[in-house]
């Protein structure tokens, strides 16, 4: 981890060799009035095109490999504390600054990584053993005296249906898929949970069916009075887009029908409208309204809610902010990688192995 300060010189789109070399210029006499002993936070104040830290006089604060581009670090990580460096990217030149560097956390050793993961998939293979042997003699004898024998305690659900949560595990389809089609005192294969494993034995199954009336009432009166006022406020929503059309404004039309206009602001994909992911029904719909075609041809439908979008401006993307975006998703690229590394070299690793297990009884 290092602290530093840059200061930004960015090149212009498509850039010719002369503009490069005037950019290339303007850096060098720069960097001689750093090294002439001009303060660097001041220079960079004056003349970074880095909106991000202009501000404050250059400064990124903490800074790790694989935040920057590759040519940034390669030069950034290998100043000495006080000194500066230039680095030239794509999309520009930097001086950097080298203000200090911190202690970096030390990565876990590979090798108690690989002997825990191990550890892990023994453990496992043992309990999957101990259950398949387990389903054994649950078929031929009674539960609790075989569940005595393996330290566990047997449970009973309630009935449940294909979609019910499962007590004590929760929303399992994988469970109530086999359990379904147990029939009473019918044994289950293996079943691989999050934290184990399981064998079921059928207890009860009763067919679906129609519960009279007067148990499910109020459950069906709240049914149908939700469905009931979506679709009123469907047919109101529509009922204002139309008015909208007509040429009203958001706010006549709002204000009329007692409702409250909120702005956005303005937002990115990554951001999401209404605070969904950038690839929602409703961030891709917002992107589709222009100066042009300020309003969408139906009202927008999230979740039970309807909403009346109109365009009010759209603005290119902050360079710095965008080249911020795109290093966080490198370094989240890299991690990735690293990772994928790790378990090839693992199972390479396990694949090569020879154990030897002792057991003390």
């Amino acid at each position: 981890m290092i602290r530093v300060r840059q200061l930004f010189l960015k090149l212009p789109v498509k850039a010719g060799p002369a503009e490069k070399q005037q950019v290339a210029k303007q850096a060098q006499e720069l960097q001689e009035k750093v090294m002439a002993g001009e303060d660097f936070a001041q220079l960079a104040q004056a003349h970074s095109q880095d909106e991000g830290s202009k501000a404050k006089g250059g400064d990124l604060g903490l800074v790790s490999r694989g935040q920057h581009p590759p040519e940034w670090d390669q030069v950034a990580f290998a100043l000495k504390p006080g000194t500066v460096g230039g680095a030239v990217t794509p999309q520009g030149i930097y001086l950097i600054k080298l203000e200090e560097i911190k202690e970096k956390e030390q990565v876990p050793d590979a090798q108690a990584l690989a002997t825990k993961r191990l550890q892990g998939e023994k453990a496992k293979n043992l309990a999957r053993e101990a259950a398949q042997q387990a389903r054994g003699e649950w078929s031929g004898g009674p539960v609790p005296e075989a569940a005595k024998k393996y330290g566990v305690t047997p449970k009973e659900t309630p009935l449940i249906a294909l979609r019910d949560p499962v007590p004590g595990l929760g929303v399992l389809p994988s469970f109530n898929q086999a359990a379904l089609k147990l029939k009473p005192k019918e044994i289950s294969q293996l079943l691989d949970l999050p934290d184990g494993f399981a064998v079921l034995r059928g207890v009860e199954h009763q067919p679906d069916h129609v519960p009279p009336l007067e148990k499910i009432k109020d459950q069906v009166r709240l049914t149908v009075q939700k469905e009931m006022a979506k679709k009123a406020a469907e047919q109101e929503a529509a009922r204002l887009l139309a008015e909208l059309k007509k040429g009203k404004s958001l706010a006549q039309v709002a204000a009329q029908a007692g409702l409250t206009v909120k702005d956005s602001d303005y937002f990115t994909r990554f951001q999401g409208f209404l605070g969904q992911a950038g690839a929602s029904e409703a961030t891709s719909a917002a992107f589709q309204l222009t100066a042009q075609h300020p309003y969408l041809t139906q009202p927008l439908a999230v979740k039970d809610d309807y909403y009346l979008l109109t365009f009010k401006g759209r603005r290119p993307p902050d360079q710095a902010e965008m080249h911020r975006e795109l290093d966080r998703l490198k370094s989240q690229f890299l991690q990735q990688k690293r990772q994928m590394i790790f378990a090839s070299w693992l199972d390479s690793e396990r694949q090569r192995a020879k154990i030897k297990v002792y057991e003390i009884p």
